[in-house]
């Protein structure tokens, strides 16, 4: 864990390698890749900025306009691979894609595509549940949460939709009735019915917190990672999750991955069931399950951090004033 104060997180540079990053009163709380807002003569970037890609050059009230629509495209192109990946497993009538093994390689390749349009506006997040770590450990501001919320929501539906169009036909051949038995879960997440609730919630909490604490430590490095990190990162650990916890919940772990998705299927004529399924699944699994990996994680970080400070940095000292 990076030595660095969670109440002060500022952006990082390569002057600040090898100590901790100290409050800057002229710069604004950072987003996961990048902040687009700039100051007069300074434009603030954080921590995962790509070293290699400038920030656009915008105005106060152009920005955040700019990062919700980021974020709303980039959900799409990661919803839209992915639910494609689904349809093309499931519903593909020649059987030439018929293995699980594409589904992960394509949520993973549709998070890295997502995440690289989408970072250099709003920094990618693509997901409320990282957008919430972020405000909890201080690195996006509070108000911003619900606009990427929203914003992420709807890319999530978009991008269901774009694939809904795609493979309609096949859908229509393989379940002529739209029913949540057979093709609702090609869109949103639907666990069976007889897997215990707690192990539902589990499937999402832990591989989320896998993720984030991914996504925290990038936060936390100095010097800035160059371009292709983050999203190399995110299609490698997205794979490795989609191998291992894929098969209760599908792996959502991101409200707007389930949510968006779902709006789709009710819009599409899979009925009310989408939203009772499994006592409101939707409620305690799909949102619920990534929103408190994402707390976790960020009270996590301020545990951290406050015995590095508080302890740990004192005990350096006393060993440095032994040495002496």
């Amino acid at each position: 864990m990076s030595s660095v104060y969670s109440h002060d997180l500022a952006p990082a540079t390569s002057n600040d390698i090898g100590r901790p990053v100290s409050a800057r009163t002229d710069s604004l709380p950072p987003t996961l890749i990048g902040h687009p807002l700039s100051q007069e003569k300074h434009l603030a970037t954080d921590a995962l900025q790509p070293s290699n890609i400038p920030v656009p050059v915008t105005g106060p009230k152009t920005h955040i306009v700019l990062e919700a629509l980021a974020e709303l495209l980039g959900t799409a192109f990661f919803v839209g691979f992915g639910t494609g990946a689904n349809c093309q497993y499931v519903v593909a009538d020649d059987g030439q894609f018929n293995t699980y093994s594409t589904v992960p390689i394509g949520w993973g390749v549709g998070l890295a595509i997502g995440n690289m349009f989408a970072a250099r506006f709003s920094g990618g997040h693509l997901n409320p549940a990282v957008t919430t770590m972020l405000v909890v450990v201080g690195q996006v501001p509070a108000w911003k949460l619900p606009i990427y919320y929203v914003a992420q929501i709807l890319g999530g539906l978009l991008g269901a939709a774009i694939t809904y169009g795609v493979y309609y036909h096949d859908i229509f051949l393989f379940d002529p009735g739209h029913t949540i038995a057979r093709t609702a879960g090609l869109f949103g997440t639907y666990p069976s019915m007889d897997t215990p609730a707690f192990s539902c919630w589990l499937a999402e909490f832990f591989p989320t917190c896998a993720l984030i604490f991914a996504v925290l430590y990038v936060v936390t490095l100095s010097p800035r990672p160059a371009f292709p990190v983050v999203p190399l990162m995110l299609f490698i650990i997205i794979l490795g999750i989609g191998c291992t916890f894929g098969s209760t919940t599908s792996f959502s772990m991101n409200p707007a991955r389930d949510l968006g998705p779902r709006l789709l299927t009710y819009m599409a004529g899979y009925g009310r069931e989408v939203w009772d399924y499994k006592n409101q699944y939707w409620i305690w699994g799909g949102q619920l399950g990534a929103i408190s990996a994402a707390v976790f994680v960020g009270l996590s970080f301020h545990v951290f951090n406050f015995i590095e400070i508080h302890y740990l940095e004192d005990r350096r000292k006393i060993s440095e004033s032994v040495a002496a």
